[in-house]
């Protein structure tokens, strides 16, 4: 997405902030460096990823999530008002 969408964007989603972090089900991240021009909404935790035998148990935990990811915020994407976050039309 880009900067200016996204500056229209997350506002818009952090209006329901409470009922996805509830469809989720667990507290997200919403944009922690807001001094950043990127805008993000994070869930993570701790790994160890040199210890392969865990491996299985990380790709689960984050296949849970995406899936959880997709159904809260979908639909909520799909019903964003964008307009005036393209900028000005390019002059022909």
């Amino acid at each position: 997405m880009g900067n200016k969408i996204a500056d229209k964007a997350l506002p818009q989603l952090e209006t329901e902030r409470a009922t996805i972090e509830k469809e989720i089900g667990e507290p997200l991240r919403w944009n922690p460096n807001p001094d950043n021009k990127d805008k993000i909404i994070l869930l993570d935790r701790a790994a160890d990823l040199n210890n392969r035998d865990n491996w299985p148990e990380y790709i689960y935990w984050l296949a849970e999530r995406v899936a959880k990811f997709k159904k809260a915020f979908e639909p909520r994407i799909k019903k964003l008002d964008l307009s005036q976050a393209q900028g000005p039309e390019p002059l022909a």
